[in-house]
């Protein structure tokens, strides 16, 4: 089984509905998904900390 992570940072959610659409079709190829959601204050200097 593949393990997909998607990792993403969304101001005002139109990327989280990219991002559950996205997961959605990983599942559907019977994978497994995992939606990682950042925050403004975890990116430091334009990187994921």
């Amino acid at each position: 089984m593949v393990a997909i992570a998607i990792v993403y940072f969304s101001g005002q959610g139109h990327t989280h509905l990219m991002a559950e659409s996205l997961a959605k079709g990983v599942e559907a190829t019977g994978e497994t998904a995992h939606l990682l959601r950042i925050t403004g204050e975890q990116i430091v200097n334009g990187r994921w900390q």
